[in-house]
């Protein structure tokens, strides 16, 4: 890390900063009265606002790259915490563990349908002369926002519903699939299948570990116990373990050359597999530490780094825009209302505008950028 970022003489390097935790204190109070519209919403707008595309009052610094960064995997590894392993990993007796259909081979079906629907729609908008590869198209067109959807199902109270978990179980399958598929195409269309692609399986194995060995240990009386009185107000022991986990998947993350929210999400998935019933305080610790600083910080710099200029300079993008959108809409909605058929049809219909949340965002920075 380059600590000279953190060092510099320059006496406003902070106050970029301070605008945009002053950004992340107010929005939330200007939308306290407009409770359909999702927080996450309001910092992205208020981030396009005080960016270049607007103000001008905010650009990209070192430190808040840094703290952009760190908010993204905040986000995913509390995600990863919120996904509910029970509906992911079978019964040990090989029982169903419901009469339910289970949500995670739900989600995958979903999957399956939209990456079949966005194959045959990358390459129709490809033979219309959109130009592009038809196969990066279908990864655009089946990747979601993990990290739109976990703030808006918690914001709605909705994330230990069987729909919030459907919902929440198919957007992770959505962009840590597509994340996978499309490291593997990168790394093969550039330099053919070598043992960079198989170094992908380091981040598999070392969950492996944790998942196989960490909860039998942790779960020991004496353990539990030691870790417990080491969890008073001045050490926090448990949230430091946390963090450490997370950061080592970070890094391990990095090393491999996988998108770091990969590891950060294997890494909250640890944390749920090693917390106990008794362990509620430090899901609300890390929450407080996650959605209170950092990940407020990353979506009003998604905002900030939204070059709506090009977009404007060229209004033809903006119809390309506009095509791919629809088309990336009826994709994600076709399969939750073909494959959720146990819910209503206004959850099916909010559950797959809900998936597709973040395809306005990536399709725009796609398509201009």
């Amino acid at each position: 890390m380059n600590f000279s970022l953190f060092t510099s003489e320059d006496p406003n390097r902070f106050l970029p900063l301070v605008i945009v935790l002053l950004l992340a204190f107010v929005v939330p109070i200007l939308l306290s009265r407009f409770r359909r519209v999702p927080v996450v919403v309001g910092e992205i707008v208020a981030g396009i606002l005080v960016g270049p595309a607007v103000l001008g009052l905010v650009t990209e610094t070192p430190i808040l790259v840094f703290m952009q960064d760190i908010g993204l995997a905040f986000l995913m590894f509390l995600a990863g915490m919120e996904i509910n392993l029970d509906q992911l990993l079978p019964a040990r007796n090989g029982q169903s563990k419901s009469q339910e259909p289970r949500v995670a081979s739900s989600a995958l079906v979903v999957y399956a349908l939209t990456l079949g629907l966005a194959l045959v729609a990358g390459y129709l908008v490809v033979r219309q002369g959109a130009g592009g590869d038809p196969l990066l198209l279908a990864f655009v067109f089946s990747a979601t926002s993990l990290g739109v959807v976990l703030p808006t199902l918690k914001e709605r109270g909705m994330l230990s519903t069987r729909f919030g978990q459907f919902v929440l179980v198919s957007a992770t399958l959505a962009d840590f699939i597509t994340i996978i598929l499309l490291t593997i195409y990168i790394i093969t269309f550039d330099r053919g299948f070598d043992l960079e692609v198989l170094s992908l399986g380091l981040l598999f194995v070392a969950f492996l570990i944790f998942y196989r060995i960490g909860p039998a240990f942790v779960r020991r009386p004496r353990v539990r116990k030691f870790f417990d009185d080491l969890s008073h107000a001045t050490v926090q022991i448990k949230v430091r373990g946390a963090i450490l986990v997370l950061m080592l998947f970070v890094v391990l993350a990095e090393f491999v050359d996988a998108e770091l929210i990969l590891g950060a999400f294997l890494a909250g998935l640890i944390v749920s597999l090693l917390k106990g019933p008794e362990d509620e305080s430090l899901v609300e610790k890390l929450e407080a530490f996650g959605f209170g600083f950092f990940i407020p910080v990353f979506f009003i710099m998604v905002g900030v780094d939204l070059d709506l200029a090009a977009a404007f300079d060229a209004p033809a993008r903006l119809v390309v825009v506009a095509v791919l959108f629809a088309v990336a809409t009826i994709v994600k909605i076709v399969p939750v209302l073909i494959v959720g058929r146990s819910f209503s049809l206004r959850e099916r219909l909010a559950g797959g505008v809900l998936l597709n949340t973040h395809l306005s965002l990536e399709v725009a920075i796609a398509v201009i950028g």
